[in-house]
Order: C-alpha cells, then sequence, then structure tokens
C-alpha cells in the first residue's frame, strides 16, 4: 500500500488537499522531493514566508489497516477530512470548520474561518458521519484542547466536557428493559422471575470442565518465575524482555477493579526482572509519562473532538490513541517482545500491534459483556461488545482470567481451547489495606454521568464518620444493576427491625444511580440510614473501610470480588453473595458470610448475624485478613511471567 499524504496549505481563501502522494510537501522549494516512510504517523505544519499556515501528514500503514479493517472499506475508499480550528482570544473558547480532503481546492471563507492558529485535526468521517481524529497538531501541552460543540460565528460557541453522556450509555448496565433503560429496582421490572438462573450453556460448560479446570489453579508460593528467556526483543531501558500492557484504567484514572488489577500485576512482574511498559489514556493530574515502582506507565491523549461520539466510536478512537502511542515508543527505541491486552477495549490495537510487531499476544478478560447482561441477548451495543470479547479472545495467543467461573464463561462464551486458558487470580497489597485510615487525596478521580473529573473536594464532606452507637454498613462499587445494590437498599428495612443502629454507605458511580435512589425514596430510606456517597478513590475507600462494621458485596455476577478482597485485607467482616468467584475466595463462617444472591432476605439475615454478634463478626476479620495476607501479587506475577516465557520461547 502506497503513503497516504496529505498536505493542506492555506492560501488566501483557499485550502489545497492532496492525498495519494508519493512524497512530502517541501515548504521551502514547494515540490515533492523528500520520501515518505510509511511507519509513522505525524501531522506538522509550519508557516510559508508568505504567512500562510501549511500542515503535512501521514498515516502508517499500521494505522490505515485498522481504520480500514473498521470501516470495511478500502483506504481510498474512507472520507478523510482536515479540521480547522479558530481559538478565541483567551485560548478556551473554538470554532472548527471542516474540509474534506481531495485533489481539488477548496474554497474558504476566510472571515468564517480566520486559521488565526495552526490547530487543525487530520480525521474521517465514520458510519453515521462522526468525525473521528486521527491526528492533533497546534496544541500546546501546557493547556486543554477546547471542546467545541458550534461552528461558526464565536458568539455562538460553547464549551463542552471531555466526556458526553452518549460515551458511556448501553456499558456495564446490565440488560436493559424494552424502555431502552437500565432495569428499574429487581427482577419483575424486567418480566425476569427472580429465580433466574444462568443461561444452560454456560451451567452446562461449568460442570463439563470440572476435571479440565484443576490446571487453572495458581502457582503456589515456593514455584518462582521461570528463567527469562534470550534471544528476544529489548525494550528501551533494560536487559530484559519487553512487555506492553494495554489498559484503558489505570490509576489515577479509576474506574472499577481493572486499574488496580494491572497496577498490581505490573509492578509484580516489574520485581521478577520485567521491564514493563503500561499504555494508557491521559487523564487530569497524571503526567504523560511516569516512572513508578518499577513500571513505565505512558498516558497518551485520546483525542476527542468537536461533539461527542457514539460508544463504539469512542472506542475505537482510543484504540487509535493506542496505537499511535505504541509507534512512538518504537520511534524512541522501545523493542517489545509481547504485548498484554486487558479486556476488550483495547482489542482492535492489540491485534493490529500483535500483526504489525510480529509478537505474540496475552489478552487478560477480566469480564464479559455476556456476564454483565446476565446471559440476556441485550442490546445491539451489548452484541457488538459480546464480539469484541470474542475477537479478542481469539486473536490472543492466550487468554488469562481470575477465577474458575471466569474460565468457565470464556469457554462457554468462545468456544477457546482450553489449552489457552489459564486462571491468575487477582491480588492485593494487604499491608497497604491493613488498619489504614486516610485523609482526602485531591488527586482522586470521580466518574459521572458524563465522564471523570478531577476530584478536589474534602472528603469528609461525603463521608461521614460512625455516630456514637451506629453500625456502618459499607458498599463499594460501581452503581451498575449487576452489582445488586438494590437488593442491599430492599434487605434494609429488614435489617432496621434487627438492628436499628445500622446505617448504609453506597460509595460508588455509574448509569444505575436515579434507580437506585429512587428505590431508597420509596422505601423511606434517607440519610442517614442510607447514603449516596459518590465514587471513592483509594484514598476515601481506605476512610470507609477503616469505619466498617461490616461490608457488603451483593453481586449478582462478579468475575473475582476484588472489593471483597480489600475489604479482607483491611481486616473487616464480609457478607457477600454466592456469585461467580465470590465462591472461590469466600470460604463461609471462616474469612466472611455467603448469602443467596437475589436474595434481600438472606442478605438480611447474614448482616444481622455479624451486626449482632460481636465474636462472630471478630473471627470473620481475622480470618479475612489472614487470607489477604497470602493473596498478595508475588504469586499471579509469577504465573504470568512462566506464561510469558513461554510465550516468547
Amino acid at each position: 500500500m502506497q503513503p497516504m499524504i496529505c498536505n493542506a496549505t492555506i492560501e488566501g481563501t483557499r485550502i489545497y488537499g492532496m492525498k495519494e502522494r508519493t512524497g512530502v510537501y517541501d515548504m521551502d522549494k514547494q515540490s515533492d522531493v523528500k520520501s515518505a516512510p510509511n511507519n509513522d504517523t505525524y501531522l506538522t505544519y509550519a508557516v510559508t514566508p508568505e504567512g500562510d499556515i501549511a500542515w503535512e501528514w501521514n498515516v502508517s500503514s499500521a494505522m490505515q489497516a485498522m481504520i480500514t479493517r473498521h470501516m470495511k472499506q478500502p483506504w481510498h475508499e474512507i472520507p478523510l477530512v482536515m479540521r480547522t480550528y479558530t481559538l478565541s482570544s483567551d485560548d478556551r473558547e473554538a470554532a472548527y470548520e471542516d474540509f474534506p480532503i481531495s485533489d481539488e481546492p477548496l474554497a474558504v471563507n476566510r472571515t468564517r474561518c480566520g486559521l488565526t492558529s495552526p490547530w487543525a485535526e487530520l480525521g474521517y468521517l465514520s458510519h453515521g458521519n462522526p468525525f473521528i481524529p486521527i491526528l492533533r497538531c497546534g496544541q500546546d501541552p501546557d493547556k486543554p484542547f477546547p471542546i467545541i460543540i458550534s461552528t461558526g460565528d464565536m458568539s455562538n460557541v460553547t464549551v463542552g466536557g471531555w466526556w458526553g453522556t452518549e460515551v458511556f450509555d448501553g456499558y456495564g448496565l446490565g440488560y436493559k428493559g424494552n424502555d431502552g433503560l437500565p432495569p428499574r429496582s429487581d427482577d419483575s421490572a424486567m418480566g425476569r422471575p427472580p429465580s433466574y438462573a444462568a443461561p444452560s450453556s454456560f451451567s452446562a460448560a461449568l460442570s463439563s470442565m470440572s476435571a479440565a479446570l484443576s490446571p487453572f489453579s495458581v502457582a503456589p508460593s515456593s514455584m518462582s518465575a521461570a528463567p527469562l528467556p534470550s534471544a528476544v526483543s529489548r525494550g528501551c531501558k533494560s536487559n530484559f524482555p519487553a512487555v506492553l500492557m494495554l489498559s484503558w484504567e489505570y490509576p489515577p484514572h479509576v474506574v472499577g477493579g481493572l486499574a488496580a488489577s494491572v497496577e498490581g500485576l505490573s509492578r509484580g512482574l516489574s520485581r521478577l526482572g520485567w521491564e514493563v511498559h503500561v499504555l494508557t489514556i491521559q487523564t487530569e493530574h497524571a503526567p504523560a509519562y511516569q516512572w513508578s515502582d518499577g513500571v513505565h506507565i505512558h498516558r497518551e491523549p485520546d483525542l476527542r473532538s468537536a461533539t461527542p461520539l457514539p460508544f463504539m466510536e469512542w472506542v475505537f478512537a482510543m484504540n487509535l490513541a493506542f496505537l499511535r502511542g505504541a509507534e512512538r515508543l518504537t520511534r524512541e527505541g522501545c523493542r517489545f517482545g509481547l504485548i498484554h491486552a486487558h479486556d476488550w477495549l483495547t482489542g482492535a490495537a492489540a491485534a493490529q500491534l500483535k500483526q504489525s510487531w510480529k509478537v505474540p499476544l496475552a489478552a487478560t478478560v477480566h469480564s464479559t459483556e455476556a456476564g454483565r447482561s446476565l446471559g440476556h441477548q441485550g442490546s445491539r451495543g451489548q452484541m457488538a461488545i459480546r464480539e469484541a470479547d470474542r475477537a479478542l479472545a481469539y486473536e490472543a495467543d492466550h487468554v488469562l482470567v481470575c477465577s474458575r467461573y471466569m474460565a468457565a464463561e470464556i469457554f462457554a462464551e468462545t468456544g477457546i481451547s482450553v489449552s489457552k486458558l489459564t486462571v491468575v487470580r487477582n491480588g492485593v497489597d494487604a499491608e497497604a489495606w491493613a488498619g489504614q485510615d486516610a485523609a482526602g487525596d485531591p488527586k482522586d478521580i470521580r466518574e459521572t454521568s458524563h465522564g471523570f473529573v478531577g476530584e478536589a473536594a474534602d472528603l469528609s464532606s461525603r463521608f461521614e464518620p460512625a455516630g456514637a452507637g451506629e453500625q456502618h454498613i459499607v458498599f463499594l462499587g460501581r452503581l451498575v444493576h449487576e452489582k445488586g445494590a438494590q437488593y442491599l437498599l430492599r434487605a434494609m428495612p429488614l435489617l432496621l427491625r434487627r438492628c436499628p443502629q445500622a446505617r448504609l454507605t453506597l460509595a460508588g458511580a455509574g448509569p444505575y444511580e436515579p434507580q437506585l435512589r429512587a428505590l431508597a425514596a420509596e422505601l423511606g430510606l434517607a440519610a442517614p440510614r442510607v447514603r449516596f456517597a459518590g465514587f471513592a478513590g483509594p484514598a476515601a475507600r481506605r476512610a470507609l473501610l477503616a469505619g466498617a462494621a461490616v461490608v457488603a458485596v451483593p453481586s449478582l455476577y462478579e468475575p473475582f470480588g476484588l472489593v471483597a478482597l480489600e475489604a479482607m485485607a483491611a481486616g473487616r467482616p464480609l457478607v457477600a453473595c454466592a456469585s461467580g468467584g465470590l465462591t472461590e475466595l469466600v470460604e463461609h463462617g471462616v474469612d466472611g458470610l455467603l448469602a443467596a444472591p437475589r436474595s434481600a432476605e438472606a442478605l438480611a439475615e447474614q448482616l444481622a448475624a455479624v451486626l449482632g454478634d460481636g465474636a462472630l463478626a471478630a473471627r470473620l476479620a481475622a480470618g479475612a485478613q489472614r487470607k489477604a495476607l497470602s493473596c498478595g501479587w508475588a504469586e499471579p506475577a509469577a504465573e504470568v511471567s512462566r506464561l510469558y516465557a513461554r510465550l516468547l520461547n
């Protein structure tokens, strides 16, 4: 495939755009004399002697291939667009104008376009005509890029946020009813009996795999990491093989448990001698590059242009950012021997990098859309995510999951060979959680219905300490249907009859929050009996756990239960539903109590047992802390290290 190069040059009132060129525009000689490498992606600009602004760009063959697969049409048929911006005097607002790139000059209304700065984006029009930016130039790295809602006259411009409400619609909501909204408060609202069971295909897979699951157990602590292979591609900082991890979450950008899992594993691998580079998305209050606990963290800007994108298009734009970041790292001298993708959201970039670099791909599937939707077929968007789950599992050379439950789920959903699956449980830094109470961390990231924003509020204003005689029940997690907070709310009136000093704090954010608030009002559960505390970062979680009489994990779907493990590490009594990976983590009566899923009565019974029996609570807390101390990241990292060695050799 020939290099795709375009130069859009502003001369008075005209923009010139050419594509299918084999040379790069020379600003001085104004002729095509330079050769154009096609393994690079860039958009640069220069000011000509006449005072015009001229752009020069190239899209790498890897980027072209990824876009053509996404668009399902040849590259030369994809409608490429140059978007130019007019900035306000304070650089806080902007208006934009789009110019289709072609071989002919395009007329431009200079009064409207202005073009007083070199800010521009090269992108393409995707299905339904949303503009997907590929490249951006002219941005001051120390200033945020203004997000534009309107075009034209500057007086009509409004500034929008980085995240549109459309971004999270349809993701992680579980089953949707006919009205397109998440479930309201219980199964009957979805036309499903409370005794709903797992899909028969999954149940059959779980029983048929019972014998085959034995190889999935985590390595005992006496096993050490395999010797690192030689004669592999080297990283840019050490003599050990370099691993590129792709994750859309990494602290301080935290949505769920994925961020903590990737952080713990990458640190553990670094201690074993691996050179680990985590490529994630740039977020507020975090540097573009960071070296932390032996891990190289690269945060790539996730280009979001004038208007919010549909969710699946936003995911693909994020993967373009991952690919740009990976290409940049190779230009800087990094040579990666292996790619490790985390969840389907990074799958497109991971698959392209595997093909381009000819290196093995490991993929950790932390959860599936089939599981989150509780077996229902769901919307078109949910079906697309299920296909993405399968595509990542097929493309990967090996698939890692966090529990035997998840191994059976992946087997049922994808049909991949059992030999391609390995269970590697999550870990926890028990010492970091034990006995900690923390002051507020102004750098926490809070999820809202519009995305993530820096949280500078004093945590004490949201997380009130327990009053005299009060018994705090703490729920930590995303407010989505499958986390089961609706059953915890329904358990509260039953529990208050036996434990009138019980108080519930729901710490989390998510699209199900309005339904949960409505249910609490319906049940007469106002503050202080029930508090909605919003998203809790690491510091806030420690403060909440330190004051908890019991931690509740009422999940309907739980691949592992990292919140439960963190509660154990903090030495808190635990009541969890017997669902998914929680049954592998919690031993009933030893380090926690298990309740029947989807039963407010069962939850109330187990919570009352802990709150009403101090000796039982102390025994469970001690057992939980002992288990957490044996669940560090050393063993999971050693297991993954052995897997890496096998893949590289």
